[in-house]
């Protein structure tokens, strides 16, 4: 028995996003054509312009995916946090500091494109103002805060970007840096 139309239509897109994402990894934002989207993914050119009309909303669909499993990873972190005091901050902290060492080689393809595609650069600011906010409120010194937010984004940047490589245990010691001063900020 196939799957009804809808499971089909989800598990092409799915299908499409990851021979994009693997493109974008092997070689680079240069190599990110409907052709060989198609040709990785293994369907048609029509199939993948079905769901995507143009490299932009290939582009954006990637970032939201993306997007999509930051937010589930800071959400479950935060939900372990819960009554803690900064639960937001410190699950921002844990999920970076549990994805910090990943080499996936393509975060940084990933935020050429969205800087690129200013529909997905977008979602990302969407995203991290509300973090941002939520991070504020939390506490009675947004300022320390906000210092702490930014060091935790600062580390994921600097490592995709190659600017900084810290090893495991040395990340590992930065982010409980971060997270105990996190833990010690006055509530609001």
């Amino acid at each position: 028995m196939s799957r009804p139309p809808q499971a089909r239509s989800l598990a092409t897109i799915d299908k499409v996003l990851d021979a994009a994402e693997a493109l974008l990894a092997r070689d680079g934002i240069g190599s990110l054509t409907m052709d060989a989207v198609a040709l990785e993914a293994a369907v048609s050119k029509g199939g993948v312009l079905h769901h995507f009309r143009s490299k932009d909303a290939l582009v954006s669909a990637m970032a939201l995916r993306k997007l999509k499993r930051l937010q589930e990873g800071v959400d479950a972190a935060q939900a372990r946090l819960a009554g803690l005091s900064q639960a937001v901050l410190r699950g921002m902290v844990d999920y970076a500091r549990a994805t910090y060492c990943e080499d996936d080689n393509f975060s940084r393809p990933m935020l050429v494109a969205a800087v690129e595609h200013s529909e997905s650069l977008a979602v990302f600011q969407g995203m991290f103002a509300e973090i941002f906010d939520e991070v504020r409120q939390q506490t009675a010194a947004p300022d320390v805060a906000t210092a702490l937010l930014f060091a935790t984004i600062g580390l994921q940047v600097a490592r995709t970007l190659g600017l900084a490589r810290l090893g495991a245990d040395e990340a590992a010691a930065v982010f409980d840096a971060i997270s105990g001063l996190a833990a010690g900020l006055p509530p609001p």
